[in-house]
């Protein structure tokens, strides 16, 4: 005959042993202090887990398309926009989120929407219709006006001569279709960091339908300046 001995149960309690088998009975979970999450608050936990996910990975993503909308507004052609594709959706920042066909989907809603559908924060500054004021305007006061906002945020080597010859580079830009050709405006100085970045800013706050063209090909700008009338910076 086999004599099985019995142990103690390790949270105190009492084992009862039928044929050689241990019938061991849990203890409640207020018992050894567990607290079981309701199921309210079970799906709380869960659906908070999975926005944080997505927050995560759409925050880098809303970036990356907010980029990809300025790169691809520098090709308004439709055939050069087809060539460079590729290449864009290629690049690192933008590979692990676009395709081609996302590049050229997001063109087609940029240039292909007409401008009484777009919103104004969507527009590029060369395509905004600023409505003319209903008064007389006093050129002279005007010119003084600019002048002024001028030599408050750039600091000019002869400040009287060259806050005027900007003024009046800003003020031709509103009547620039009257003129059968426009004279360049050169920005210079001695070294870097001297504030040209930010003279540029403010002359294209204050010209009409301004157009940084550094960085566009041929004929996009012929295309753009066809189109828009852009005074280009």
């Amino acid at each position: 005959m086999t004599q099985t001995k019995k142990k103690p149960s390790e949270f105190g309690g009492k084992n009862t042993i039928t044929d050689n088998k241990t019938d061991f009975k849990a203890p409640a979970p207020e018992e050894v202090g567990v607290e079981i999450p309701s199921p309210a608050e079970e799906l709380e936990q869960s659906v908070l887990e999975i926005y944080q996910a997505i927050e995560r990975e759409a925050d880098p993503k809303n970036k990356a398309y907010g980029l990809l909308k300025k790169v691809v507004s520098k090709y308004p052609s439709e055939s050069q926009i087809r060539l460079k594709a590729s290449d864009i959706c290629r690049l690192e920042v933008f590979k692990p989120y676009f395709k081609k066909t996302d590049v050229l989907r997001l063109w087609r809603e940029i240039f292909e929407t007409s401008l009484d559908e777009k919103a104004e924060g969507d527009m590029q500054p060369y395509e905004r219709e600023i409505e003319p004021y209903e008064g007389e305007v006093n050129g002279a006061e005007l010119l003084a006006e600019i002048q002024d906002r001028l030599r408050r945020h750039i600091v000019f080597v002869d400040s009287d001569v060259q806050s005027f010859t900007c003024g009046l580079w800003i003020l031709a830009t509103w009547c620039i279709d009257s003129f059968n050709f426009s004279p360049y405006l050169m920005i210079t100085a001695p070294e870097k960091r001297c504030g040209k970045s930010q003279l540029v800013g403010l002359l294209a706050n204050l010209s009409k339908k301004p157009l940084e063209a550094g960085n566009l090909t041929a004929p996009v700008l012929f295309r753009l300046a066809q189109k828009h009338h852009p005074p280009c910076l």
